[in-house]
């Protein structure tokens, strides 16, 4: 259907009137869109618990694998600073050039296959630990190889307002498909009811606790879960004192509730594991001085490797 306007005055007027409403809507739309987003970027789920997930078996003597995640840690994975950082530059390198030669699968993909075969509720509650914990390690380092190059890995995401892939369903355990945050939020957050869950489970980004360079084992979880304390409190990305002022990652922002739900928990949590420095820091502190940061850049060192 077409319009012919023979009043050109007329015609410039519903021209202009249009493009101002047309303006506004997209105003519009942008504050809702921004809002939205915001929204989900400050708001952190709450552990609910998966029931299908619950069951362990306590006489189990089942061992799961971790040797080609530790391959994946020993080649890909740097620390410097006191802080770790990974080489996804050369992870995709290997994937394209397998890819280009029809070979066999990235060490990353040949592991998570390998964690599809193992079915977590026939082990015991640490073995299923650490299963968990590096697969939500290796899942999320498989994401950012196969979007890479990308700035961070809150641009991922399937869901058109999606602030990360978190809620994608991108592994399979039992057949069944399974997302990130039901790893984190629907297992390990509510089974274990550990705050030190928080120091395991990498994020690719700056602000995040390490990955760890030892993959997680039914043996090493708990000496591993304060090592990734105490490597995360006493870095400034986590905790710092700047202007008589306490700046602490928005972890414990976002996840008061398995920190005694209080700032004042969040503190006593971090004295727990503080360097003598730090702790002298805190105990001078105002309490009442806190502010929460967070840097979502991603969390990649671009080295060549050692000839």
């Amino acid at each position: 259907m077409s319009i012919v306007v023979q009043d050109v005055n007329h015609a410039t007027n519903y021209v202009v009137k249009a493009g101002l409403a047309t303006s506004v809507l997209i105003q519009l739309l942008c504050f809702v869109v921004l809002f939205f987003v915001s929204h989900i970027a400050i708001s952190a789920p709450k552990k609910a618990l998966l029931q299908e997930w619950q069951a362990s078996d306590e006489s189990s003597v089942i061992v799961v694998d971790h040797s080609l995640w530790q391959q994946v840690l020993d080649q890909y994975v740097v620390e410097r600073s006191q802080q770790t950082y990974v080489q996804y530059n050369l992870l995709k390198q290997v994937q394209l050039k397998q890819s280009n030669n029809n070979s066999q699968s990235s060490i990353v993909d040949q592991y998570l296959e390998y964690l599809a075969t193992v079915n977590p509720l026939a082990l015991s509650r640490q073995e299923q630990q650490a299963y968990w914990l590096n697969l939500y390690n290796a899942a999320t380092v498989q994401l950012i190889v196969r979007n890479y190059p990308v700035s961070s890995i809150t641009k991922l995401g399937k869901g058109l307002f999606s602030f990360g892939p978190w809620n994608d369903d991108i592994v399979t355990v039992n057949q069944q498909k399974i997302s990130l945050n039901d790893i984190e939020h629907g297992i390990l957050r509510p089974i274990y009811d550990d705050p030190r869950i928080h120091y395991a489970v990498n994020c690719a980004s700056f602000s995040c606790p390490n990955l760890l360079v030892t993959a997680f084992t039914g043996e090493n979880i708990e000496a591993l879960l304060d090592k990734g304390a105490r490597d995360y409190i006493n870095h400034t990305r986590a905790v710092s004192v700047k202007d008589d002022e306490l700046v602490l990652s928005k972890i414990y922002d976002w996840f008061q509730e398995d920190f005694s739900s209080s700032e004042e928990g969040v503190i006593s949590h971090i004295k727990q594991y503080a360097n003598s420095d730090l702790l002298e820091q805190l105990n001078t502190i105002d309490p009442n001085k806190i502010r929460y940061a967070y840097d979502w850049t991603l969390n990649e060192l671009n080295e060549l490797p050692p000839q």
